[in-house]
């Protein structure tokens, strides 16, 4: 089980028993797998552009084991667009190419 972007979330079971994708809505959804990411800088570059964000924290120790990532940044059709343990290199563009708002980015 992987989570590579471009490939749909695969189904895990969280802590509470809700599946994942049960957890994430209609929009673009970034899913904080350690309970305590800093999602203010992220949040901001979508609210530049008028972008839909949901921020979800779970602390979720075995998924983020077995989905190697911390942080999902996932589209409204749920599949990844972005996941790391950090933050990427630039955030705005980021939030511009997952959204279709521009070309370019650096994971």
């Amino acid at each position: 089980m992987h989570s590579r972007p471009g490939i749909r979330i695969p189904h895990m079971w969280l802590k509470d028993g809700r599946a994942i994708q049960d957890v994430v809505g209609n929009d673009y959804t970034l899913l904080d797998l350690t309970g305590n990411y800093d999602s203010s800088a992220i949040e901001a570059a979508f609210a530049k552009i008028g972008a839909p964000l949901e921020v979800i924290h779970l602390d979720e120790p075995h998924t983020r084991e077995t989905l190697n990532a911390s942080v999902l940044l996932l589209r409204p059709d749920l599949h990844i667009a972005w996941r790391n343990r950090g933050y990427p290199v630039s955030i705005a563009d980021l939030a511009r190419v997952v959204t279709g708002h521009g070309p370019g980015f650096q994971a």
